[in-house]
């Protein structure tokens, strides 16, 4: 190798080295500034995120389907968790509810919320029964709906209207805030109910979206995805589910947007850390598609 492409080929690799140091926003972390935790916890086909604030209150929103009810315990007791202080359920299917009434009787729960509207399932009557014998009373979840923490955290429910006529549509969909982060997870809404929180939201800007619906065509709207201007997109679902989640026009826009992409399905539990400003994850983003 010539002197002269070797200079070449080294000023290359320095290039892109500071290119990836000071351009790629998902580091790793400084312990030393307190920081907002969010652990993605891996639960198959089905929803489960553990949210730790700097002074340690703790959100829960999902807890999976019934059979990942040892893994959620076995990763809140991993963690330290002796208490929920706020129980959210988005809806009451069962991939999202299914392991609650356990979570419900082996924590202590200050506050619980679901939607109005439900599914009468065998989940959701035994998250009644356990919520009766702890003396548990459940919120009724609605639109603007919030809950502050740490004087600097603050949770805004965009949805439910209460005037939906199916489960997916009345999730609850949480705007997380975190001095300049902000985080927004949707349930199982479809891609008219987002469409719909743009009409009440127009000025919706997140950092992070939780995919809906596992990442379902079904629940995909490109003007809403190009509207809210989110750097990391969070998918939740299980390793080659019978739904084909995440479908593949979803992951084409994602990639296409130059979104950073994390699926549990392929990495496992993820986590994300932010100090306000900047978000760190435990792993690298997964930025190439797989059918």
């Amino acid at each position: 190798m010539s002197k002269y492409i070797k200079s070449i080929y080294i000023l290359f690799v320095i290039i892109f080295f500071v290119i990836y140091l000071f351009c790629f926003p998902i580091s790793s972390t400084n312990n030393r500034i307190p920081k907002l935790e969010l652990h993605f916890i891996d639960v198959g086909q089905g929803d489960c995120t553990l949210i730790i604030t700097p002074n340690k209150s703790t959100i829960l929103i999902d807890s999976g389907t019934e059979n990942q009810k040892e893994r959620v315990i076995k990763y809140l007791n991993k963690e330290n968790i002796k208490k929920i202080d706020l129980l959210i359920g988005t809806h009451s299917d069962s991939d999202h509810i299914g392991s609650m009434d356990k979570i419900i009787k082996n924590f202590e729960i200050k506050k619980f919320t679901m939607p109005n509207y439900f599914d009468k399932n065998k989940d959701f009557i035994e998250i009644i029964n356990i919520c009766r014998k702890k003396n548990l009373n459940i919120i009724k979840a609605h639109k603007n709906m919030s809950f502050s923490f740490d004087n600097n955290i603050s949770i805004k429910f965009l949805n439910p209207d209460n005037d939906e006529s199916n489960a997916n549509n009345s999730s609850i969909a949480s705007l997380i805030k975190f001095k300049n982060n902000s985080f927004l997870f949707l349930g199982d809404i479809d891609s008219k109910e987002e469409m719909q929180l743009l009409e009440k939201y127009p000025n919706l800007k997140v950092d992070m979206l939780k995919i809906a619906h596992h990442g379902s065509k079904n629940s995909y709207n490109n003007y809403f995805y190009n509207t809210i201007q989110f750097k990391i997109a969070l998918i939740s679902c299980g390793y080659e589910n019978k739904y084909n989640h995440p479908h593949k026009i979803v992951l084409e826009r994602l990639y296409i947007l130059n979104k950073y992409i994390f699926r549990t399905d392929l990495q496992g539990n993820i986590i994300l850390k932010s100090d306000g400003s900047k978000i760190y994850s435990n792993k690298k983003p997964f930025n190439y598609i797989k059918y």
